[in-house]
């Protein structure tokens, strides 16, 4: 389709049908957008195989870490099958954050390598881009996704880590909003919280959808090798080698669909809110007469 015929579906949607069309983009832009996040899939699989294992943590361990909300249990306090020091609770808490789709360091930086290419299928409808290195690179997404993820890790440390969704909700749209409106830290965290704030029971529906869908994703390997651990353990399946590949894998697949519907929720907010469907008609038809002029 040529881009000066694509007429972007720019009005109020419904949830259903804005997952409908995250699904409809990811499916149409299926290799476009595995090969966009493979590389940080497979960067942080290569980098955690040895980070697991250096704690030289157990599977019931692991096991344990994720059945309590994927947080190990608060510092001086013992859990049945689930021993960890000082030391190995600060790998599984800061793990849990960069090693998962789901946490707070790896949504963000994810977040804002995916928005550009959803932003352009949506509104363009390009099919192809250039990957997005340079949004993931920006030192203002590090420092964001170092902020949000601080007081998640200490809310795990301290035992309570269903929390932690509740913290890293008002800061939902901020990564989108950096690098789609290229603002600062403090702008886009107050600028996200206001769009998120002027339809709230949307917004947490829309983020309830995405992480069931990671969380999803990220539970399937756990709980296969759960099964074959306690089926046929004299397998020895070692964790370290296993479990976070497949959790990658798994995530992999299901990912990119999640962020793509949050970046549709800002688009929708701001059309809503900020009649951005009326300002985006208005430059193109803006350009339109300079070309013909």
């Amino acid at each position: 389709m040529e881009r000066a015929a694509y007429q972007p579906d720019l009005r109020p949607h419904t949830l259903p049908e804005l997952l409908d069309l995250a699904f409809r983009l990811y499916r149409t832009r299926l290799r476009h957008y595995l090969s966009m996040i493979a590389f940080l899939f497979l960067g942080l699989a290569a980098f955690g195989l040895n980070y697991l294992n250096m704690g030289r943590l157990s599977f019931d361990t692991w096991l344990g870490v994720f059945a309590l909300g994927m947080a190990p249990p608060p510092i001086g306090v013992s859990v049945p099958g689930i021993a960890l020091d000082t030391a190995a609770q600060l790998q599984a808490a800061f793990g849990r954050e960069f090693f998962f789709a789901d946490g707070a360091i790896f949504w963000t930086i994810a977040a804002a390598l995916l928005a550009p290419a959803t932003a352009r299928a949506y509104l363009f409808g390009e099919t192809r881009s250039q990957h997005p290195t340079g949004s993931m690179m920006r030192m203002g997404v590090w420092g964001l996704a170092v902020l949000v993820s601080l007081p998640i890790i200490l809310l795990r440390l301290a035992g309570v880590p269903y929390l932690t969704d509740l913290l890293r909700f008002p800061v939902l749209l901020a990564p989108h909003i950096m690098i789609l409106e290229r603002a600062s830290i403090g702008v886009a965290l107050r600028r996200g919280w206001a769009l998120v704030r002027r339809d709230l029971p949307r917004s947490l529906a829309m983020f309830g959808v995405s992480l069931a869908l990671v969380r999803l994703a990220a539970a399937m390997p756990f709980a296969g090798l759960f099964l074959i651990h306690r089926a046929a353990p004299e397998l020895l399946l070692p964790p370290g080698r296993f479990l976070l590949p497949l959790a990658l894998l798994t995530e992999l697949l299901v990912y990119p669909v999640a962020q793509i519907a949050v970046t549709l929720l800002y688009y929708d907010l701001r059309i809503r809110r900020e009649g951005f469907d009326i300002a985006l008609a208005a430059r193109r038809r803006g350009q339109e007469v300079a070309n013909t002029a």
